[in-house]
């Protein structure tokens, strides 16, 4: 942590070297940064340089982000998972069925890929019966993965070898970006495990099996902050980055207005990202959520006012880069 203050202090007089000093703690002179888009200050406590292995994990805003960082120049490995058009479901992005949402999500996904990594990386059967799901023609549904296409049990277990082979390249990656979503989770009280959505038609049969969870802050923390020393216990010197993701909960199943529901979601996350980046050193905290959320204008979204428009994803990875890399190579951010 004190390298942390350190690093930002020295920070600040670096930039106040080479433009005139503002002082970022006064309110009143906020406004350049809020009109017409809000662009926060960046006190970066690390460099992203070239060629680093940047290992992306969370919501489907985590894979606007890496799309970015890839043409910058950053090696990503979660770009090489590419599943079949059939087994995509709803999702956009042949590597969108590996979205995690919740920390709890990203948590197990990470603890599961430790466990295989320190065997020797071969998974098998027995590693990933609880997580899947027997369908009544014989094949399963990984509960873990989004979509819940069915597969044969053959297909999930070549899957979850291509899964664990990318997952495990966390423990070598030089920066890992942890992309929050959302807080609401479901919990498979068979298994004992949480899945990745809510469940779906396919299961409706074992409905009470499936239990709806809020998870709270300290469950929260607790969480990613356990992700992150699980990579650590492998990649002592591995950066992370942590955002909340801008895009809102589809739908909310608090009993809630969404806009409520979302509201405390992304509180609760934000909330995780700045204490963590507080008191650990070489965690950093990315304000893409307050550059989205904050902006007066809806333009900042796609139609349905969910998505971030791409546009504005591009003009996000700009300021990261120009902030942590010192280079706008990979898109510039233009007001």
């Amino acid at each position: 942590m004190l390298n942390k203050i350190i690093n930002k202090i020295l920070s600040l007089l670096q930039s106040s070297k080479n433009k005139p000093s503002v002082d970022y703690s006064n309110w009143s002179n906020a406004r350049p940064r809020l009109v017409p888009e809000v662009w926060p200050k960046i006190f970066p406590s690390f460099r992203i340089n070239k060629a680093d292995k940047v290992f992306t994990i969370g919501s489907c805003f985590a894979r606007n982000i890496e799309e970015h960082l890839s043409k910058f120049g950053c090696i990503i490995p979660m770009l090489s998972f590419k599943a079949p058009k059939e087994e995509m479901g709803p999702t956009v992005r042949p590597n969108g069925i590996l979205n995690k949402f919740s920390p709890a999500s990203i948590c197990q996904e990470i603890e599961w890929t430790e466990k295989i990594y320190l065997s020797g990386g071969k998974v098998n059967y027995r590693e990933i019966e609880k997580y899947l799901y027997a369908c009544d023609d014989g094949r399963v549904i990984d509960l873990h993965i989004g979509g819940y296409v069915p597969v044969s049990r053959e297909r999930a277990l070549l899957r979850r070898q291509e899964i664990c082979d990318v997952f495990s390249q966390v423990f070598s990656s030089q920066l890992m970006v942890i992309t929050l979503g959302l807080v609401e989770s479901w919990w498979d009280s068979e298994n004992e495990l949480f899945i990745v959505r809510s469940p779906n038609d396919l299961m409706k049969n074992n409905v009470g099996r499936f239990k709806y969870v809020r998870l709270n802050y300290n469950k929260c923390l607790n969480y990613v902050e356990k992700t992150i020393m699980t990579v650590r216990k492998h990649k002592p010197d591995c950066k992370m980055l942590i955002t909340t993701s801008p895009v809102p909960l589809k739908n909310t199943y608090a009993g809630q207005d969404v806009i409520t529901a979302n509201m405390y979601s992304k509180s609760v996350l934000r909330a995780v990202c700045g204490e963590l980046a507080d008191k650990m050193d070489n965690v950093d905290y990315f304000p893409s959520y307050e550059t989205v959320v904050l902006t007066k204008n809806w333009s900042m979204y796609e139609n349905n006012l969910r998505n971030v428009r791409d546009e504005v994803v591009r003009k996000i990875v700009g300021q990261l880069l120009e902030s942590y890399a010192g280079d706008l190579d990979g898109g510039e951010r233009t007001n």
